[in-house]
């Protein structure tokens, strides 16, 4: 009932017109003569019938008189519905204030391998491989992608196993043979290695052997929340199309479509390198 708003005009008209009508009575009393209703032109807002009307307003108790009763009893009324829609409306706020949102569910990494996926037998991985393939949402391998050139790399296996792998890779640039060294840094996972930035401040880049067998090797590379994925053979000729298209499935589940697939030459290599074109480089991503 408080929360109506026809109950609240109900009850405020009925002491209106009460009022009304209780004043009219007062001046009747007081100026009952014909003269005097005469010469002070008296209208009295309310007659006999509208007492009756009032009467039956089933909000105006018929055992209660004087208008100060009814209006103490508009008024408490009035504030024990203010009193409860504010009470409602401040617990309402206070279980808006307590409810806390809902964590999201944690997903898989997009850079790791699958689970249950055979442990890398890194005794395989040392050696010359040639880079066949590579699929990349790197801006910096886009661009580069439509002018790839023949590129081939050299594993050299550690001392210990604690000691980073020894990684030479062998390109082309304005048609002159460069050779980039980089040191690849095991970590506690299988077949996971981190190639650190030149600097404190620049982020390293994760290295993941996601498969390796005699013939070929897929290999991820993850930084700035960039994937590369790339393709590697033991040979460039006699290539497998069910291993190519295995590597276009591993892209397509990391979010790259063949429309982010480069093939590479298979021909142009470089076997030696001049001094002044060997350098330490870290990818952009």
């Amino acid at each position: 009932m408080c929360n109506s708003s026809w109950f609240i005009a109900q009850l405020s008209l009925s002491v209106c017109l009460y009022v009304r009508a209780e004043h009219s009575r007062n001046q009747k009393t007081r100026i009952s003569s014909p003269d005097k209703r005469k010469r002070y032109q008296i209208k009295t807002p309310l007659e006999e019938d509208d007492f009756e009307v009032l009467r039956s307003w089933p909000l105006i108790s018929s055992t209660m008189t004087g208008v100060r009763h009814r209006v103490t009893l508009a008024v408490v009324l009035l504030c024990v519905c203010l009193w409860g829609t504010t009470d409602a409306g401040v617990a309402k706020e206070r279980e808006r204030v307590v409810r806390k949102p809902r964590k999201p569910a944690p997903t898989p990494s997009a850079v790791e391998r699958s689970p249950g996926a055979p442990p890398i037998d890194m005794s395989k991985m040392w050696g010359k491989w040639y880079l066949l393939n590579l699929a990349s949402t790197c801006p910096h391998q886009l661009q580069q992608g439509a002018s790839s050139e023949a590129t081939v790399i050299n594993l050299t296996p550690p001392e210990q196993e604690s000691s980073p792998v020894s990684v030479s890779t062998k390109t082309r640039f304005n048609h002159d043979c460069w050779e980039i060294l980089q040191k690849y840094y095991p970590t506690k996972t299988n077949g996971r290695y981190i190639l650190k930035g030149n600097s404190v401040s620049e982020p390293s880049t994760d290295v993941i052997i996601m498969e390796l067998d005699n013939a070929y090797a897929f290999i991820l590379y993850h930084k700035k929340g960039k994937i590369t994925a790339k393709l590697y053979g033991r040979s460039t000729v006699n290539l497998s199309e069910p291993m190519l298209t295995k590597f276009e499935t591993l892209a397509q589940e990391k979010g790259m479509s063949l429309a982010y697939l480069f093939p590479f030459p298979t021909f142009g290599h470089c076997d030696s390198v001049t001094k002044d074109h060997v350098i330490d480089c870290i990818p952009t991503c």
